[in-house]
């Protein structure tokens, strides 16, 4: 394994609050979206952690440009792992002082008030994920009524089914309640299909600890059938960051989401009453 940090270290024990993890290995043609999105954030105390697993040199090149312009930002480069890298984000997690640790996939996007957004909501709390929301190639937006905060939802993640509706990109945790896990993020076996959830189900599992999901929805999650984009979806990333910079968008796109949600919970009704 080899390591790079490129730029200025930071004293993050005045600065860096927060931690934000990006896992990367080849999505080069969004990424750099996604990193200009944790630039705009109106929280600054960060520390990025960019964990390159067996990235392609056009990952590495655009991670050490922004690491060499913003000293928060910081290249960690590996041999490609077994999965997805988790024991990385481990090792990241445990060297950092932040207090509070969060994620952001690299074909995804925050709005700029995403980060203070989740610490607030976290307060008193543990785990908080964002309310279950989705952007499919055609640009319509997709939802889960889920939330956590009940121990049915709760339930529901951790059942023989493998079902999820927790995006890497939408959830916060506290360093405390991470180093409180017998097992924090480790090599996902082979036979368990998604390496997120199963670092989630290691939370859901205590029942000592308290969860949260939020009820705005601050990140953009795009669905696609691969990890790797085509141009259609690399133009819809790059469309929707775009518009994000208007100011007047939140207000419009928070105003989505609440009318997608209301006709799930909906329908999600119908189908209750009718079985």
């Amino acid at each position: 394994m080899s390591r790079i940090n490129t730029g200025s270290r930071v004293n993050f024990d005045t600065v860096a609050n927060v931690l934000v993890i990006i896992p990367t290995h080849s999505n080069a043609e969004t990424l750099p979206q996604a990193l200009r999105s944790i630039q705009n954030q109106s929280f600054e105390s960060l520390e990025v952690q960019i964990i390159a697993d067996g990235a392609s040199p056009e990952i590495i090149e655009i991670a050490q440009t922004f690491s060499m312009k913003d000293q928060r930002f910081h290249l960690q480069y590996h041999q490609k792992s077994v999965r997805r890298g988790e024991e990385h984000r481990h090792d990241s997690i445990l060297s950092s002082p932040a207090q509070f640790i969060t994620y952001l996939a690299d074909d995804d996007l925050f709005l700029p008030h995403h980060v203070q957004y989740m610490v607030e909501n976290l307060e008193g709390r543990d785990f908080a994920n964002q309310r279950p929301t989705f952007i499919n190639r055609h640009d319509h937006i997709w939802c889960m009524p889920t939330d956590i905060s009940l121990e049915s939802s709760r339930t529901w993640h951790l059942g023989q089914q493998v079902r999820n509706s927790i995006s890497l990109s939408g959830v916060m945790h506290t360093k405390d309640s991470y180093l409180r896990l017998a097992e924090g993020w480790a090599p996902t076996p082979m036979s368990f299909p998604w390496t997120d959830l199963y670092m989630w189900q290691k939370f859901l599992r205590r029942d000592d600890f308290n969860f949260i999901t939020t009820p705005r929805c601050t990140i953009l999650k795009f669905l696609g059938g691969s990890n790797r984009y085509d141009e259609q979806k690399i133009e819809q990333n790059q469309r929707w960051f775009g518009e994000m910079q208007d100011p007047d968008w939140v207000q419009k796109w928070d105003q989505r989401v609440e009318r997608c949600h209301q006709i799930a919970s909906a329908e999600a009704f119908v189908q209750l009453t009718n079985s």
